[in-house]
Parts: structure tokens; sequence; C-alpha cells
């Protein structure tokens, strides 16, 4: 029996039978293919022979409201990789448009990757997430400028019900990023019931010198899920004052932020030095934070003395004033 070979998604009557990340999702609408390597901007966008190069271009190809589906297509020859490059912010700002990587799906830095443009001053946010209903799935986003800026935030999320999974946010990627107080991987403000499921939100390969965050929420964000995802860093003690996840002001979340599954990794094995606190949170947040199996390594303590009265926790308790605290072992 002969063998058919696709060279495109797989429609059916009942709409496209993929992508598979954790289940297929039938997406409806029209599918554009970005090939940052080979692409043209000229192109239709509609199979990958006629892929166009920027990511600007094929959002402004979809129509919000339709399930249109982006597919950024990794090019990765000789050990160099082609990234899709932006040299200002990208708004992803239309409804029910989806992003996903065509890539190995690998947990950390996914070779469909988003980058600043070589040599390119920081501008911020690199990517802005303010539609709803929108589904990234099996790519990495890099914030690492040639010049960097102290208050940078590689992604700012003010849309609400959108689901990322198996995507790598690689924030604080530059020294001056990393140097900065008011530098973040990731804000919500205001960005309510996302669910982020097997991310990875950080980097260790760019030691963090200042007391800075990984995740910052703001404007009341509500019901926003981490599932099973990775929070890597690498401190200096110059860092040791951040924290993972942060609250500047009164009202910050609302509800809960619940982080199920999750591990902090903290780079003190490789001459990186401890963080004091996971969380740090103002007195009136608002909200709760539900830390449920999670594991901290390379953390002092769970949080700030206003953190932790609204901070629940249902974990491994290796100390019982630090729940989840990863121990070296007695013998």
């Amino acid at each position: 029996m002969g063998m058919t070979t696709f060279s495109g998604p797989v429609n059916s009557p009942g709409g496209f039978i993929g992508p598979f990340i954790s289940a297929p999702i039938p997406f409806t609408g029209n599918y554009y293919y970005v090939n940052p390597s080979s692409g043209l901007d000229a192109n239709t966008g509609n199979s990958p022979a006629n892929a166009v190069k920027t990511l600007t271009r094929a959002l402004a190809l979809c129509t919000a409201g339709n399930n249109d589906v982006v597919l950024l297509i990794s090019a990765v020859s000789g050990g160099t990789t082609t990234s899709a490059t932006l040299t200002a912010n990208l708004d992803w700002n239309k409804d029910s448009t989806h992003l996903i990587g065509v890539c190995a799906p690998t947990m950390v830095s996914q070779r469909a990757r988003i980058a600043p443009a070589a040599g390119a001053t920081s501008f911020t946010p690199f990517l802005t997430v303010s539609a709803n209903n929108c589904f990234f799935a099996n790519l990495s986003i890099f914030g690492g400028f040639g010049t960097g800026g102290a208050s940078n935030i590689t992604v700012s999320m003010t849309g609400d019900r959108n689901a990322f999974e198996n995507v790598s946010f690689q924030g604080l990627a530059d020294a001056a990023s990393a140097g900065g107080t008011g530098a973040r991987v990731m804000k919500l403000d205001g960005s309510s019931e996302n669910t982020f499921t097997n991310c990875t939100i950080g980097l260790d390969t760019v030691q963090r010198s200042a007391a800075n965050y990984a995740v910052e929420f703001a404007g009341g964000s509500a019901r926003n899920i981490f599932q099973n995802c990775i929070f890597p860093s690498w401190a200096s003690a110059g860092g040791a004052g951040g924290a993972a996840l942060y609250g500047a002001a009164a009202s910050a979340i609302d509800r809960y932020t619940l982080m199920d599954s999750c591990a902090f990794l903290n780079a003190v094995a490789s001459t990186g030095t401890a963080i004091t606190d996971l969380i740090s949170l103002p007195s009136s947040a608002g909200g709760m934070v539900v830390l449920k199996n999670c594991i901290t390594v390379g953390y002092t303590g769970l949080g700030t003395a206003t953190a932790l009265s609204q901070t629940y926790i249902d974990m491994s308790a290796p100390s019982n004033s630090a729940g989840g605290l990863a121990v070296n072992p007695s013998a």
C-alpha cells in the first residue's frame, strides 16, 4: 500500500486536525506560515513554500475572532538558529489568534524563537499580549538585547483567558536587564484567567545582579494558573533581595494565583547566591497565592511576612518554617 504525504496542515470536514500539543484542537480559521530564514513578506503566507518572513506581517494577515493560526517555522542549519526578530514592540492584539512553533517540543529554548534583532537597543515591553482567547505553544521568547535596559519587561500581559503551553519566557537575558530593579520576565497587569502549562519562566545563563522579579502581578490579576512550570534563575549577592513572584501595590492580585507542581530553581550549585524570598507581596495583595506540590532550590524562605500571610501551601516540608524548600540530604 502506498503512503500519502501532506505538505501542510491536514484538514477534514470538521476543520484542522491538530496541532497535537496536550490535545488536538480543531482550529477552524486560516493558517499562515512564518519562515524567518527563507520567507518573504510579499508572499501570501498560506503554505510553507509561500511563507512570510515576519510575525508582524503574519499577524496583519489574521482576522480577529476567526481562530486563525500563525505557524512559526524553526530554521536551524549547522548549529545556527534563525529567530523571528523584532526591532520594536509586537502587540499580539487580535482575539482568538494563535501562535504555534514548528520545532522539537523541548521545554527550554525551543528553536521556534522570537528574539530582538542583532544589536537592537532595548525597548520595553518586548512582546505585549493584549488579546483574549489566544493559544501560544512550543516556542521561546528571548528578551536579551545587545544594549539592554534596566527596566525591560520581556512579556507584558493585559489580555484575558489566554493559554501558553510549552513556552519558554527568557527574560532578564542581558546584563543591563538582569542588573535592573525594574526589569521583569513577565508582568500581568489586570490580566486574568490565563493558564501556563509546562512553561519555563526565566533563565540561568545571565546572572541576576539586582533585586528584580520573574513575574509581577498588578491591576487585580485574577485566577491565573501555572501548571508544571519551571522558574530558573542564577542570582549573585546583589540579586538575593529579588523574588520569583511579586506584587508591588495593594490589590495586585485578585482571588487566587495557583502554582501547581512548579519548580523554582536558583543555580546555587553553579556559583549562584541564595535568594531570600520566593514571594514578595504588599500587605493587601487582594487575593492569595496557592503553592500546590511545589519545590524550591536556592531560596532561604518562601516569602516576606506580608507575603506569607496571603500564601497557602500544600507541599512537602523539609523545614516546618519553609515548606517545599529542597535541602541537601544528610546521608
